[in-house]
């Protein structure tokens, strides 16, 4: 990391650094990010390897307090070698309280980490903690070295993918992925949402799934590569996502920051399937992400459940249904669910029933307890003995339980078109703009983690 690479990330190259006569090892300072101001600290893996130290710990927690201070965001590039052993103990202590000082920011200012080396131990837990994680092409973030455990993949760039530890993939140009993150998020916890648009396209950046729904060039994927499983809806056949081979029992999760008429909110996607556990900790992550910062969060939702296996109440994965649960429960930013296909059950519940602020559906959406198949063995079975067709029955079910039933069941503010979603929801945010929610006191949830 060279003093000229990190000044690209500020507005006009404009950088302040701070203590720049000590602890080389580590830059620290402070600049404008698409016109607000952000500090940062960046370890230098050209200058003794990045070695860590009391001296450099110092230096970063300078920072924190001057974020802590001013309200702003702190951006960390991590790429160090290791620490400074011969420093014994009390290193632990100087490390230990990095991660203190970051845990007691977290939700209050915006904090992104960009790993573009080796990011190991306590450094690899205080990295892993930030709100987004961006892997750099030469990413190795890991508690343990690779050696010791056998398996020189870990930890590398693709790997904290698929693990969902990275939310973003970048290559040389690093300072374009933290433009585009930061674009949606406000200065702070107090702070409005301010009318800024992303940066130039960086990777992972789609929009072929809610192009209908958000502004054009605008779309940010997060975490593409985990929580997600092979799917085959109507609407993708009907969009043409489908590539006619693959096709699976789960459930593509999606995450997104996006802008609906400039407006810069939080997209939560589900297409087809059961919600499996990892697809579960992706969504109700995101989620409290945005509410955090009162990022509101539009649900695009076509899920017929949670996993239908003994391996998801076997491992306990129940608990992430549970957290997902708790995430849209607890989060008071505005929240605003479409129903483009099935919610059955559970995941009706978690994505509308806890406590959306709109509820919206399709005219084709299917909202019931149990999917059409299952709930027609059960209520109907002295039909299917009688000889009627199970095909016949769940079509017949799927009307009785459809999105107008559920209109008339109060469960919906809306039956409404795919030509219409976006002005409606448009609508809708302008209208819970206002929003304001009074939570009982309390130091924080037990979530089911």
């Amino acid at each position: 990391m060279s003093l000229d690479k990190l000044t690209t990330l500020f507005d006009d190259g404009e950088f302040t650094e701070l203590s720049s006569g000590t602890a080389k090892e580590v830059f620290t300072g402070f600049g404008r990010v698409n016109g607000l101001p952000v500090y940062v600290f960046a370890q230098d893996a050209g200058e003794n390897g990045g070695a860590f130290g009391e001296k450099q710990a110092g230096k970063i927690e300078k920072i924190y307090e001057l974020a802590l201070k001013t309200g702003a965001p702190v951006v960390g590039v991590f790429s160090s070698n290791g620490a400074y052993v011969a420093e014994g103990a009390a290193l632990l202590g100087n490390l230990g309280g990095l991660v203190a000082q970051s845990a007691q920011l977290s939700g209050v200012v915006p904090q992104i980490a960009v790993v573009t080396g080796v990011c190991a131990g306590t450094m690899a837990v205080l990295a892993a903690g930030f709100d987004v994680v961006i892997a750099g092409e030469n990413a190795r973030l890991f508690v343990n070295p690779p050696f010791v455990l056998g398996d020189e993949t870990i930890g590398g760039a693709d790997s904290l993918l698929q693990s969902g530890v990275a939310q973003l993939k970048a290559g040389g140009d690093w300072t374009d992925a933290v433009k585009a993150v930061l674009a949606y998020l406000p200065q702070n916890n107090l702070s409005p949402a301010l009318p800024r648009l992303a940066t130039q396209a960086i990777a992972d950046v789609s929009s072929e799934h809610i192009e209908w729904l958000a502004d054009d060039g605008s779309v940010l994927e997060l975490g593409s590569d985990y929580g997600a499983g092979a799917v085959v809806t109507e609407f993708a056949r009907q969009s043409g996502l489908w590539d006619g081979k693959t096709a699976g029992a789960g459930c593509l999760a999606k995450t997104y920051f996006a802008r609906v008429n400039g407006t810069a909110v939080g997209i939560v996607h589900t297409l087809g399937g059961r919600i499996g556990g990892s697809a579960c900790r992706k969504l109700a992550r995101f989620v409290r992400l945005c509410d955090a910062f009162s990022v509101p969060v539009i649900s695009v939702v076509d899920a017929q459940g949670f996993v239908l296996a003994a391996e998801f109440e076997q491992s306990g994965d129940v608990r992430q249904a549970s957290l997902l649960a708790a995430a849209y429960a607890e989060a008071t930013t505005v929240k605003i669910t479409l129903i483009t296909g099935s919610a059955y059950g559970a995941a009706f519940a978690a994505f509308a029933s806890c406590s959306a602020d709109a509820v919206f559906a399709w005219e084709n959406a299917v909202i019931a307890p149990l999917p059409a198949a299952a709930a027609v063995t059960v209520l109907w079975a002295d039909r299917l003995n009688a000889g009627e067709s199970l095909e016949a029955l769940t079509a017949e079910y799927s009307v009785t339980n459809g999105a107008n039933a559920a209109l008339d069941a109060g469960l919906l503010d809306g039956v409404i078109s795919l030509p219409e979603s976006r002005n409606i929801i448009s609508a809708a945010l302008e209208r819970l703009a206002g929003k304001r929610v009074a939570t009982l006191p309390k130091k924080h949830s037990n979530l089911p983690i």
